[in-house]
Order: C-alpha cells, then sequence, then structure tokens
C-alpha cells in the first residue's frame, strides 16, 4: 500500500468534509471517521487514476456535488469528463463524413492520435461512410468512444509498438579533429609520391 496514496486520500476526504460542512451552513465540521476498510476502497479507486484524471476528480466534486461522493461516483466523474472527449472526436468524425475528400482528410488530421486509430477499429471514414444513420448514431458511435477510452489509457497497444524498441542508441562520437589530421597526412603521403 502505498503511503503518500493514503496521504493524499485522507486529505482529500477532510477537505470534502470541510466543504460539505461549509455547504450544509455547520459551523462546526464534521468529522467523519471512516473505517479502514472505506478508506481502502477509496485507495484502490485512486490507485486506479492518473495523477489528472484525480484533480480533475476532485474539481468535479466542488463544481456539481452538494454531497460527499461515494467512491464510484468519484470514479465515474473521470469516465464521463473521458466520454465527453470521445463523443466530441466523434462529432468531428461525423462532420468529416459530410466533406469532399480533401476536406475530409484534413478534418480527420485535426482529431487526437488515440481518435485516428480509434476510427480505425471502427472501419475508418470510408468504412463507417457506408453504414447507415442509425447505426453511426448508436453503434458505431458507442464503439469508437469505447475503442478510444481504451486506447488512450493504453490497454490496446498500437501494433506496430512492440516492434520498436524506444531507447536510441547512442551515437559513438567522432573526433573530427584527428580524422582531419589522418586525411591531411594520408592526402600529403599522395601528393609526396606523385612529385
Amino acid at each position: 500500500m502505498n503511503v503518500e496514496i493514503v496521504k493524499a486520500v485522507t486529505k482529500m476526504l477532510s477537505d470534502f468534509n470541510k466543504y460539505f460542512s461549509y455547504l450544509h451552513g455547520k459551523t462546526n465540521i464534521v468529522e467523519i471517521e471512516l473505517p479502514k476498510e472505506a478508506i481502502m476502497v477509496w485507495v484502490k479507486i485512486f490507485e486506479g487514476l492518473t495523477r489528472e484524471e484525480r484533480q480533475s476528480a476532485i474539481e468535479k466534486v466542488y463544481e456539481h456535488y452538494s454531497y460527499h461522493p461515494t467512491p464510484q461516483q468519484f470514479r465515474e466523474l473521470v469516465k464521463e469528463s473521458e466520454s465527453a472527449d470521445a463523443l466530441s472526436e466523434w462529432i468531428v468524425v461525423l462532420d468529416a463524413l459530410r466533406m469532399s475528400a480533401d476536406d475530409a482528410r484534413d478534418r480527420v488530421e485535426c482529431l487526437s492520435p488515440h481518435a485516428r486509430r480509434a476510427l480505425q477499429t471502427v472501419g475508418g471514414l470510408s468504412g463507417i461512410g457506408m453504414c447507415p444513420e442509425a447505426a453511426l448514431h448508436k453503434s458505431v458511435k458507442e464503439d469508437f468512444c469505447l475503442a478510444w477510452k481504451l486506447i488512450k489509457n493504453s490497454t490496446i497497444p498500437h501494433p506496430l509498438e512492440a516492434q520498436f524498441n524506444h531507447t536510441r542508441s547512442v551515437e559513438p562520437v567522432i573526433d573530427v579533429s584527428s580524422r582531419i589530421g589522418a586525411f591531411s597526412a594520408s592526402f600529403g603521403t599522395l601528393s609526396d609520391s606523385d612529385g
């Protein structure tokens, strides 16, 4: 168990208590003693999120809640923001379907890398262009959003990632002055023998 995450969760829950006590007009802060098991559930949820996702979810608690959220509600706040991002990119895809080929290509280039891969997953622009309108707004959209989330969260690696080693090989250091000296020496011996 990560001690830093336990501290962060404990502080967050304490801050929530202070905020909701103030929000409900309580002059004395109501400190809630959570059992160890409840803290562990929060820690498990927290460990599954990135730092940015945690911060985003905390901000959304203050924006949208007037009571203390459950751990699952807290996690759903992250999923909601992902869904909104995926849907906004889906709208770009739908716009591209209604454009000429060159304009559509430019529009798709504006998508994030994981949205472009999600688009390939659902058949690409030409593939979904042949789908009935009802499927575009239901099943294809849902498949795109699911692929978008999985790819963004790296649970579906790119097929080429396994083929390449991402560590750069160290280039050998070339001593230019010694090379020039060697070249000059060999050039000098050639000109001596010609003369």
